[in-house]
């Protein structure tokens, strides 16, 4: 079974082996960002209900 960051990885890789770069950066960064933007969200929530972090 592969783990999420694998998957993340053998996904990117198969994209860029297949010459889809724009896709691939797309998908490369779409994640990058949105995860930070989720754990900043997941932070600042649990802030507002007085869960330390």
């Amino acid at each position: 079974a592969y783990t999420t960051f694998s998957t993340f990885s053998l996904e990117s890789l198969n994209l860029i082996e297949n010459g889809e770069m724009l896709k691939a950066g797309l998908y490369i960064g779409a994640s990058v960002v949105l995860s930070i933007a989720a754990a900043l969200f997941g932070a600042f929530l649990s802030r507002n209900m007085g869960i330390s972090t």
